[in-house]
């Protein structure tokens, strides 16, 4: 745990400039908060890097991936929950914290009330199958929930090697890689792969990313997963609960009314509670909530859910995403000019473009 932690924090400081943020106390690992700017599509400076279900005309924008500071047992996540059980006793037994920390993806029961960035603990319907959770809501278009009333209601919890689906920006040459050809790895084992779940033994947890960072952070998170039991579909139970401040700063997401849920218990009493299971996930794509369009509730600075690239560098204030030199002029574009748009009418002026077209005009 501690090199983990080591390996973090020295990543950080080295594409950051500084370790930690003046916004909070939460630790050497807290960065800056998201760059809004570039996380908002309507800027046309990134694309999601998978391809479907991103626009095939933004090929040539910057491909925006999930970052591993997001997985399941990262340095990020493990600092995170020992920063919260450091402040809170009552998260802590024997000198450890009591919650694990991840991201999920998942869809809205009717009627639920909640939203993307919102938070939730998952506790084993079993008792002590696996570390009890605290997760948050990063990413739309899991196997989706039903009627709140009945409660069933799955998390997909992101973690290395935790299966691929429709969508992959993980490795190329695979019936559902991204047609944009930008990914993370150039090794990644296709056990269990796609829809099967993905690693289902340590000794498949053995990617080779773009950078040692995540290429580390990846392998450690797929022993964690398994090593903790969060395979195989597990049954849960699970409430709505306020997203702790550890967890908030690795993400970079929190919602405005945050405070006005209900803090996690370490000894809950689940007889009320909503029934679930976690299914295990990663495709690399951007998550939904990357982009702050898709998160309407959110409290500045925490916008929007980090995006990173295809390094696992996170974008944020202090590293913004930088637009692309333009390869075209004199015509309007919506790729940041890189292509021309195929309207004459709009290519025509700028006051045109810029209008009704709602292009961007490249003198």
């Amino acid at each position: 745990m501690k090199q983990r932690w080591l390996v973090a924090m020295l990543w950080m400081l080295l594409i950051t400039g500084s370790a930690s943020w003046a916004v909070g106390d939460s630790g050497p690992w807290e960065i800056a908060p998201p760059d809004a700017h570039g996380a908002n599509w309507d800027n046309g400076l990134l694309a999601n890097a998978c391809q479907p279900p991103e626009n095939a005309g933004k090929k040539n924008l910057t491909k925006a991936f999930a970052c591993p500071r997001l997985m399941l047992g990262s340095g990020e996540m493990l600092a995170g929950a020992a920063y919260d059980a450091k402040k809170n006793s009552s998260w802590s037994a024997g000198g450890k914290p009591i919650f694990a920390y991840g991201v999920v993806g998942r869809d809205a029961a009717p009627g639920a009330g909640d939203e993307p960035c919102t938070c939730y603990q998952l506790e084993p319907a079993t008792a002590g199958a696996f570390q009890p959770l605290i997760v948050q809501w990063a990413n739309t278009g899991a196997n989706g929930c039903q009627d709140p009333k009945t409660g069933q209601c799955d998390f997909d919890l992101f973690m290395g090697l935790g299966g691929t689906g429709n969508f992959n920006a993980c490795i190329g040459g695979r019936s559902n890689s991204s047609t944009f050809g930008d990914f993370m790895y150039s090794a990644y084992p296709w056990a269990g792969q796609p829809w099967g779940g993905g690693a289902s033994e340590t000794s498949e947890c053995a990617v080779t990313g773009l950078s040692s960072y995540a290429t580390t952070t990846t392998n450690e998170s797929c022993k964690f997963g398994l090593d903790g039991h969060y395979k195989g579909n597990p049954e849960i139970v699970w409430q709505q609960v306020q997203c702790p401040i550890g967890l908030i700063r690795v993400t970079g997401c929190e919602l405005a009314d945050n405070s006005t849920q209900p803090v996690a218990s370490p000894n809950p009493q689940t007889g009320s509670w909503l029934k679930g299971y976690i299914t295990s996930m990663q495709d690399c794509c951007l998550p939904s909530a990357g982009w702050v369009n898709n998160v309407s509730n959110a409290q500045s600075p925490w916008l929007a859910i980090y995006s990173c690239d295809a390094q696992g560098i996170p974008w944020t204030v202090n590293n913004p995403v930088q637009p692309p030199p333009p390869k075209v002029k004199n015509c309007c574009s919506w790729d940041g000019c890189q292509t021309c748009g195929t309207s004459t009418w709009c290519n025509e002026n700028k006051s045109q473009c810029t209008g009704s077209c709602n292009g961007a005009w490249c003198a």
